[in-house]
């Protein structure tokens, strides 16, 4: 009877945690996957269609993700947030959809802009209240296995925009209509969300209290901290502009289809591989190991313009993002002696500075000197220095004194 019990309640929090996997990872995919990275492969169908120039492209791409930095913040500045968690949530998470939607009826760059910037703040506070949620319900259940489960919904989101975009242009649709497409997608995930999602836990710890309270002079810190604002200018050019460049690839035809599509492919199960090969090596190495890969992959993609180099280089580098996404919050968190609220928060600032200013940069670059090249550069050079930062200094220290 005993045995039987243990039984229906081990099957019980099983099931529990594969709900909880579900939902967080379906509502990244929504706020992120596509209200984010959907922009990726419909970029080219704007500007052709709109006639916007690469420097308006990264602009607009620079406002969601100034939205992002001040959606980072708001935690910080609005303490409610965190005792309304689940209604927070999904305000939070019902602006992206919304937001989506609204990108296919607005026709001009003012308009558009906002609206960028509307789903930037959504998408952070979606993922900073969805990841606080979520830890501390994996917690409870002992799943620590699945806490970086939702992280999957980068690829997830980056797979179905990369499918959903291409197909709807073979049937004629432009790229307003394939933004409500999205839009529409992203309404039918969210009802597993809706179910799934637990309610709110108990009050999370006060993120101002615990600022004024903590060293954030702290070195190791400042370093992760660093190199995760440097992943973001690296990342975000690659993922902004690689489907326009690939467009410009005349010899690559209709595989140009498959390029984002290996991105999102890669990036799926990836976060499970870091994370157990952090297990083994320790969360900075792992964390620098993901950084460098992307790098070699925006590298092989750039420098060996053919098709087998270009899905090499993808799949390098969609392998790398969302494990460097979920294992930088992590590993700043065991830097960080305050709570998991505020390091999320501090990184995640940090990592938004980095997406707003790499794509306005590459933008401004690309019709400077017509063509994607050197803007790529850039993202190979600040995605290989995030790599060395990710490096815990205490592991330096450790190895000089032993020897």
């Amino acid at each position: 009877m005993f045995s039987d019990m243990m039984v229906g309640q081990k099957m019980s929090s099983i099931s529990i945690t594969v709900k909880l996997g579900l939902a967080g990872t379906l509502a990244v995919a929504i706020a992120i996957g596509i209200g984010r990275f959907a922009y990726t492969p419909i970029l080219p169908y704007m500007q052709s269609e709109l006639g916007l120039s690469s420097t308006q492209l990264g602009a607009l791409a620079s406002w969601n993700f100034f939205g992002y930095l001040i959606g980072s913040l708001t935690p910080l500045l609005i303490p409610v947030i965190q005792i309304k968690q689940r209604r927070s949530f999904f305000i939070a998470l019902s602006t992206s959809i919304i937001t989506t939607g609204l990108m296919g009826v607005s026709y001009n760059l003012i308009s558009l802009t906002i609206i960028r910037f509307i789903a930037g703040v959504s998408s952070a506070l979606t993922l900073i209240i969805g990841t606080g949620i979520l830890f501390k319900k994996f917690e409870v259940l002992e799943s620590s296995r699945f806490k970086l489960s939702h992280f999957c919904g980068f690829g997830v989101g980056i797979v179905i925009s990369a499918i959903a975009v291409p197909m709807a242009s073979k049937f004629g649709f432009n790229w307003s209509s394939q933004w409500l497409i999205m839009a529409l997608i992203c309404c039918c995930l969210a009802i597993p969300v809706l179910i799934f999602m637990p309610a709110d836990s108990s009050k999370l710890e006060t993120v101002v209290e615990t600022i004024i309270s903590t060293d954030h002079s702290s070195l190791s810190f400042s370093l992760v901290a660093i190199g995760y604002g440097l992943f973001g200018i690296g990342y975000i050019i690659f993922g902004t502009f690689i489907s326009a460049m690939s467009t410009e690839m005349s010899q690559l035809g209709l595989l140009n289809d498959y390029v984002w599509l290996t991105v999102g492919i890669s990036a799926t199960p990836s976060v499970f591989i870091w994370q157990k090969l952090s297990d083994v090596i320790g969360k900075d190495l792992s964390l620098s190991l993901a950084c460098l890969s992307s790098a070699f992959g925006v590298f092989c993609a750039v420098h060996f313009a053919t098709f087998n180099t270009l899905i090499f280089g993808c799949a390098l580098f969609g392998c790398g993002m969302p494990g460097i996404v979920a294992l930088a919050l992590l590993e700043g968190k065991n830097r960080y002696s305050g709570s998991l609220t505020s390091a999320v928060a501090i990184l995640t600032l940090s990592f938004s500075f980095g997406q707003m200013l790499g794509p306005f940069l590459a933008g401004i670059l690309i019709d400077r000197i017509g063509n994607y090249y050197f803007a790529m550069q850039i993202s190979v050079v600040c995605l290989f220095f995030s790599g060395v930062f990710m490096v815990n200094p205490q592991r330096l220290l450790r190895l000089l004194k032993n020897k």
